[in-house]
Protein backbone atom coordinates (compact mmCIF):
# COMPACT_ATOMS: atom_id res chain seq x y z
CA UNK A 1 0.00 0.00 0.00
CA UNK A 2 1.68 3.59 -1.15
CA UNK A 3 1.68 5.85 2.04
CA UNK A 4 0.10 9.29 0.68
CA UNK A 5 2.33 12.54 0.95
CA UNK A 6 0.88 16.06 1.30
CA UNK A 7 2.83 19.05 -0.30
CA UNK A 8 3.14 22.63 1.45
CA UNK A 9 1.83 24.97 -1.13
CA UNK A 10 3.95 27.70 0.41
CA UNK A 11 7.84 25.76 0.84
CA UNK A 12 6.95 22.54 -1.29
CA UNK A 13 7.68 20.14 1.55
CA UNK A 14 6.02 16.56 1.64
CA UNK A 15 4.86 15.17 4.89
CA UNK A 16 2.79 11.84 5.15
CA UNK A 17 -0.71 12.44 5.65
CA UNK A 18 -4.02 10.02 4.92
CA UNK A 19 -6.77 9.30 7.25
CA UNK A 20 -6.63 8.05 11.02
CA UNK A 21 -2.63 8.23 11.36
CA UNK A 22 -1.14 11.13 10.16
CA UNK A 23 -4.12 13.16 9.38
CA UNK A 24 -3.46 16.97 8.80
CA UNK A 25 -1.37 16.82 12.26
CA UNK A 26 1.92 16.61 10.22
CA UNK A 27 0.79 19.72 7.66
CA UNK A 28 -0.37 21.64 10.94
CA UNK A 29 2.85 21.31 12.98
CA UNK A 30 4.76 22.57 9.89
CA UNK A 31 2.96 25.32 9.35
CA UNK A 32 2.94 26.25 12.73
CA UNK A 33 6.31 25.49 13.66
CA UNK A 34 8.77 24.97 10.54
CA UNK A 35 7.54 26.44 7.56
CA UNK A 36 10.37 29.29 6.29
CA UNK A 37 7.60 31.05 3.56
CA UNK A 38 4.36 31.27 5.67
CA UNK A 39 2.96 34.34 6.73
CA UNK A 40 -0.27 34.30 8.38
CA UNK A 41 -2.92 36.57 6.51
CA UNK A 42 -2.65 40.07 7.20
CA UNK A 43 -5.95 41.35 9.21
CA UNK A 44 -7.19 44.56 9.39
CA UNK A 45 -4.86 46.86 11.66
CA UNK A 46 -7.79 48.86 13.19
CA UNK A 47 -8.92 45.57 14.97
CA UNK A 48 -8.60 45.48 18.01
CA UNK A 49 -8.15 42.88 20.94
CA UNK A 50 -8.23 42.06 24.34
CA UNK A 51 -4.95 42.26 26.28
CA UNK A 52 -4.18 42.06 29.92
CA UNK A 53 -3.35 45.91 31.40
CA UNK A 54 -2.35 46.34 34.93
CA UNK A 55 -4.51 48.42 37.40
CA UNK A 56 -4.17 52.23 37.92
CA UNK A 57 -3.24 51.33 41.30
CA UNK A 58 -0.36 48.32 40.25
CA UNK A 59 -1.95 46.08 42.31
CA UNK A 60 -4.30 43.18 39.88
CA UNK A 61 -5.09 43.41 36.02
CA UNK A 62 -7.72 44.35 33.77
CA UNK A 63 -8.94 43.36 30.46
CA UNK A 64 -8.66 46.64 28.18
CA UNK A 65 -8.25 46.58 23.77
CA UNK A 66 -5.26 46.99 22.03
CA UNK A 67 -4.53 46.94 18.62
CA UNK A 68 -1.00 45.30 16.80
CA UNK A 69 1.82 48.02 15.96
CA UNK A 70 4.86 46.88 13.79
CA UNK A 71 6.80 50.08 14.51
CA UNK A 72 6.06 49.98 18.61
CA UNK A 73 6.76 46.43 18.01
CA UNK A 74 10.51 47.63 16.45
CA UNK A 75 10.34 49.87 18.94
CA UNK A 76 10.06 47.81 22.12
CA UNK A 77 12.93 45.46 20.76
CA UNK A 78 15.08 48.31 20.19
CA UNK A 79 14.37 49.57 23.92
CA UNK A 80 15.10 45.90 25.12
CA UNK A 81 18.08 45.40 23.08
CA UNK A 82 19.54 48.93 25.32
CA UNK A 83 18.02 48.24 28.48
CA UNK A 84 19.07 44.79 28.66
CA UNK A 85 22.33 45.89 26.91
CA UNK A 86 22.09 42.37 24.54
CA UNK A 87 24.37 42.20 21.47
CA UNK A 88 22.81 43.50 18.44
CA UNK A 89 23.26 39.64 16.53
CA UNK A 90 20.18 39.24 19.15
CA UNK A 91 17.55 38.87 16.80
CA UNK A 92 18.96 36.64 14.65
CA UNK A 93 18.86 33.74 17.04
CA UNK A 94 16.83 30.64 16.10
CA UNK A 95 15.11 31.05 19.52
CA UNK A 96 14.48 34.35 20.05
CA UNK A 97 12.66 34.28 16.47
CA UNK A 98 10.63 31.50 17.39
CA UNK A 99 9.11 33.04 20.22
CA UNK A 100 8.26 36.17 18.64
CA UNK A 101 6.53 34.02 15.89
CA UNK A 102 4.82 32.45 18.56
CA UNK A 103 3.62 35.62 20.61
CA UNK A 104 2.79 37.32 17.38
CA UNK A 105 3.13 35.86 13.90
CA UNK A 106 2.28 38.84 12.33
CA UNK A 107 5.28 40.62 13.84
CA UNK A 108 8.65 40.25 11.21
CA UNK A 109 11.39 40.04 13.26
CA UNK A 110 13.82 42.84 11.50
CA UNK A 111 17.58 41.93 10.91
CA UNK A 112 20.55 43.48 13.23
CA UNK A 113 21.15 46.14 10.56
CA UNK A 114 18.17 47.36 10.87
CA UNK A 115 17.66 47.60 14.31
CA UNK A 116 21.44 49.23 14.52
CA UNK A 117 19.46 51.68 11.70
CA UNK A 118 16.51 52.12 14.20
CA UNK A 119 18.47 52.37 17.02
CA UNK A 120 21.12 55.17 15.67
CA UNK A 121 17.40 57.09 14.90
CA UNK A 122 16.11 56.96 18.87
CA UNK A 123 19.78 58.22 19.71
CA UNK A 124 19.51 61.32 17.65
CA UNK A 125 15.67 61.91 18.69
CA UNK A 126 16.87 61.02 22.11
CA UNK A 127 19.63 63.50 21.91
CA UNK A 128 17.47 66.62 20.58
CA UNK A 129 15.21 65.69 23.34
CA UNK A 130 17.94 66.20 26.02
CA UNK A 131 19.34 69.20 24.19
CA UNK A 132 15.78 71.10 24.36
CA UNK A 133 15.21 69.91 28.23
CA UNK A 134 18.54 71.36 28.97
CA UNK A 135 17.63 74.74 26.87
CA UNK A 136 14.76 75.11 28.73
CA UNK A 137 15.08 74.36 32.23
CA UNK A 138 16.94 75.69 35.08
CA UNK A 139 18.31 72.66 36.07
CA UNK A 140 22.34 72.16 37.41
CA UNK A 141 23.95 69.31 35.95
CA UNK A 142 27.40 67.56 36.66
CA UNK A 143 28.99 65.81 34.39
CA UNK A 144 31.34 63.01 35.40
CA UNK A 145 33.94 60.79 33.02
CA UNK A 146 34.36 56.96 33.27
CA UNK A 147 36.92 55.11 32.11
CA UNK A 148 38.14 51.40 31.44
CA UNK A 149 39.58 48.93 29.20
CA UNK A 150 38.08 45.91 27.95
CA UNK A 151 38.88 42.50 27.49
CA UNK A 152 40.32 42.77 24.39
CA UNK A 153 42.52 45.82 25.55
CA UNK A 154 40.40 48.57 23.98
CA UNK A 155 40.04 51.63 25.58
CA UNK A 156 36.40 53.04 26.55
CA UNK A 157 35.47 57.10 28.10
CA UNK A 158 31.94 57.63 28.49
CA UNK A 159 30.52 61.24 30.17
CA UNK A 160 27.14 61.25 31.72
CA UNK A 161 25.36 64.16 32.83
CA UNK A 162 24.13 63.86 36.24
CA UNK A 163 20.87 66.47 37.33
CA UNK A 164 17.85 66.13 39.61
CA UNK A 165 14.79 66.58 37.78
CA UNK A 166 11.33 68.51 38.93
CA UNK A 167 10.21 65.71 40.92
CA UNK A 168 13.06 65.95 42.71
CA UNK A 169 14.39 62.73 41.20
CA UNK A 170 18.05 62.01 40.72
CA UNK A 171 18.45 61.39 36.55
CA UNK A 172 21.38 60.05 34.36
CA UNK A 173 22.32 60.81 30.71
CA UNK A 174 25.34 59.60 29.05
CA UNK A 175 26.00 62.39 26.49
CA UNK A 176 28.98 60.72 24.90
CA UNK A 177 30.49 57.63 24.69
CA UNK A 178 34.15 56.70 22.80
Amino acid sequence: MEKKRARCKHCGDTYASGSGFNGTTNMNTHIRKRCKKYRPPVTDSRQTFLVKQPNVKGVGSTLGTSRFSAEECKLALAEMLILDELPFRFVENRGFRKFCFAMNPRFDVPSRRIIVRDLYKLYVEERMKLKKYFKSSQVRVCLTTDTWTSIQNINYMVVTAHFINYDWLLQKRILSFS
